[in-house]
């Protein structure tokens, strides 16, 4: 048949133009009548809706079985917890992996939590259940027991709030950190081993300077006393303080050396030391410097007192000391340094007195053993031995005090470990 008349009604769903809705007459051309028109346009519009609802609910099962895969893929626990019936509501299937619980035991058993979190960690559950509630969200690091080994779980929950603003749920997600933590741990010890390292690096640095320096200085002095004497007797004596000097000077070379080939342990070696003889040698290596200024320097350590120390370091800390003291000593006097030991507790006190000009410590004493610091207009000063001195002596688990009056001289305190105490 023809058709006379003929009327398309638009379908519009979700505001846009979605297809056309036909009708048309074969027996008459007329025109469609008001009554008409809005009977065939509420029907489009019924159609359109049930387009939009068909639509909709596609889309909801979409959304929950892509939500559904993706929870049964990620290594991480997602959670859905009802507050006002104390419920889990939903958890994803990891919980049986990462938690060590199944879901089934978690839709039984509102407090299974109980279960896996080690008791010590219980409170910080109780505290975040509070923060939920004064703040809305909260986050939480606790460890769990899973077999026989303990995890850390790091975890995140936010409140869902209705209508009226009562908090009825919360949702959170958990995640396994343990294996983070452990990197992070690692990382932080290889920056610590990296950090000790570079302090021996420069401990080393600074000791082959001052070290070699010192005896390097005395063998200069010795040659030019040689030199000037036209005794051969005094020549003769002269040699032999020079050969006591190479000697000291092989024995701090060795010393460096062994430094050098146990770098990479984490703990240099430490040797059984005769604190009096270590003192005799440090006195010797600057003994012409010594009587060259008439200076005297007394030796009142016991011969039996002995410590655990880092050979090099002992060294580098008395040629410190006792060159400092020789350094600085008054113009208007004959230097006078005193060595004497004591036993305070578990230490051994050493303490290195001189008559010498003296620091002012309200001026000084807060910068006393920085790096580069100097208090005197003294230009062979370069303001390292004591940062060294001091660091060495730390890292070997003592410390160093100082008392000091200007004009009136210096006393240094050292504090060795007694391991034998």
């Amino acid at each position: 048949q023809n058709i006379l008349t003929i009327l398309n009604i638009p379908l519009k769903v979700h505001g846009e133009i979605y297809g056309f809705i036909g009708f048309d007459d074969c027996t008459t051309d007329r025109e469609w009548s008001q009554d008409e028109l809005s009977v065939l346009s509420s029907l489009a519009n019924n159609i359109a809706n049930a387009i939009e609802r068909t639509e909709s609910q596609q889309k909801i099962i979409n959304s929950e079985r892509n939500f559904r895969e993706m929870n049964e893929t990620i290594d991480d626990v997602f959670w859905l917890y009802n507050i006002e019936k104390s419920r889990v509501d939903y958890i994803s299937p990891s919980c049986q992996t990462l938690l060590g619980c199944s879901q089934e035991r978690f839709y039984k058993k509102h407090d299974v939590w109980r279960d896996y979190i080690i008791e010590e960690d219980h409170h910080l559950i109780h505290q975040a259940h509070d923060d939920i509630f004064n703040n809305g969200y909260y986050e939480v690091t606790y460890r769990i027991r899973l077999n026989g080994q303990i995890r850390w779980i790091f975890e995140k929950s936010f409140a869902i709030v209705n209508d009226d603003g009562t908090i009825t749920r919360n949702t959170g997600l958990s995640s396994d950190i343990t294996e983070n933590l452990k990197n992070q741990l690692e990382l932080e010890r290889l920056l610590e081993l990296t950090s000790i390292q570079n302090q021996r690096l420069t401990n080393f640095a600074h000791i082959v300077s001052h070290n070699i320096r010192s005896h390097s200085s005395n063998l200069s002095n010795l040659i030019e006393v040689i030199q000037d004497s036209p005794c051969p007797e005094d020549q003769k004596l002269y040699m032999s303080l020079m050969k006591k000097s190479t000697d000291k000077l092989a024995d701090t070379i060795h010393n460096l050396n062994e430094i050098i080939t146990i770098q990479s342990s984490q703990q240099l070696e430490t040797k059984k030391l005769n604190l009096h003889e270590e003192i005799h040698q440090t006195i010797h290596v600057l003994s012409i410097e010594i009587q060259r200024i008439g200076a005297k320097v007394l030796n009142d350590v016991p011969e039996n007192i002995y410590i655990n120390f880092v050979p090099a370091y002992l060294e580098s800390i008395l040629l410190n000391f006792l060159s400092n003291a020789i350094k600085y000593r008054h113009a208007e006097r004959k230097l006078q340094i005193t060595f004497r030991i004591q036993k305070v507790n578990k230490y051994w006190k050493l303490s290195i007195s001189d008559n010498g000009l003296g620091i002012d410590l309200n001026k000084h004493g807060h910068k006393l053993f920085g790096m580069f610091k100097t208090f005197h207009k003294n230009s062979s000063g370069r303001g390292i031995g004591l940062f060294i001195a001091k660091s060495q002596i730390e890292a070997q688990g003592g410390r160093v005090e100082v008392n000091s009056e200007v004009n009136v001289g210096t006393t240094f305190n050292i504090y060795f470990r007694d391991d034998n105490s």
